[in-house]
């Protein structure tokens, strides 16, 4: 079964691995499965964090 993909130039959803519109390869748009057991919870936390900051 195919899963759901997005474009990341034109924001378009697709099942396919390249964008029908622009020709792009498509991403996952499925943020990371998250839990508080998680043993990396602190360095994913502090990277983050850092990316917010390199925005800013």
């Amino acid at each position: 079964m195919a899963k759901l993909r997005k474009c990341p130039k034109c924001a378009s959803y697709t099942l396919g691995d390249k964008c029908r519109k622009c020709g792009v390869n498509t991403c996952n748009p499925h943020p990371p499965k998250f839990s508080l057991d998680d043993p990396f919870l602190e360095y994913k936390a502090k990277a983050l964090i850092s990316s917010f900051r390199k925005k800013a």
